[in-house]
């Protein structure tokens, strides 16, 4: 089920940007004011598909980023901006 899905959505995507492409954002805006069930789906669909990029604390294990919170704690403490 979830691959069908999947290629539904691909296939989705791939009409809305040829839409998209003939048409402009017009289509967009007109979408959003007559049905906004749809287009956040349309979003939501879109905000799925794009890649998320990397945190800056992968591979940073608990005990590390444990430290961290306290030495910054401790540095605006220190400051006293605590």
């Amino acid at each position: 089920m979830f691959r069908q899905t999947k290629n539904v959505d691909a296939a989705l995507l791939a009409a809305v940007r040829r839409n998209f492409a003939a048409h402009g954002e017009g289509v967009l805006d007109n979408l959003r004011k007559a049905k906004p069930h749809a287009y956040f789906r349309l979003v939501a669909l879109l905000l799925a598909d794009a890649p998320n990029p990397p945190s800056p604390f992968e591979g940073v294990s608990d005990d590390e980023l444990a430290a961290i919170l306290a030495a910054a704690r401790a540095r605006l403490a220190a400051e006293g901006s605590l």
